[in-house]
Order: structure tokens, then C-alpha cells, then sequence
């Protein structure tokens, strides 16, 4: 299981849709979001399984120009 396109995400006290996966392999990926119903600007993070087996995303870390 990733994280997947439309998925949407809690991180901290704001709630995101994710709009892209990147794999980097071994359970790991950087993810592009959105803040869910606010304007365009995107946030990428990356995430990566727990030895739990749950998806952990980091703190979003930049606003990115938008993407086509």
C-alpha cells in the first residue's frame, strides 16, 4: 500500500489532497499536495512506512510553482 492520488492527508493541524506519488523504493515516496479547498499553491513532503505498517508524511517543506 502508498499513498495514493485523491487520498486525503492530515499532517499537522491543516488537511491536504495528494496530487502526485514519486517512488524512491523501499517503501518510501515524495508526495505533491494541495490544501484541500484552498486556491493552487502545491506542498511536497515525503513519506514512508512505519515498522508498523501506517504511512508516515513529514512536515510539508516548500510552496512549489504550480504544474501542468
Amino acid at each position: 500500500m502508498r499513498p495514493e492520488v485523491g487520498e486525503i492527508v492530515r499532517i499537522g493541524k491543516s488537511t491536504f489532497v495528494v496530487i502526485l506519488v514519486s517512488d524512491l523504493g523501499d517503501d518510501r515516496w515524495v508526495v505533491w499536495l494541495r490544501l484541500l479547498g484552498r486556491g493552487k499553491r502545491r506542498y511536497t513532503t515525503h513519506a514512508w512506512r512505519s515498522a508498523s505498517g501506517q504511512i508516515v508524511y513529514g512536515e510539508p517543506l516548500q510552496a512549489v510553482p504550480s504544474f501542468r
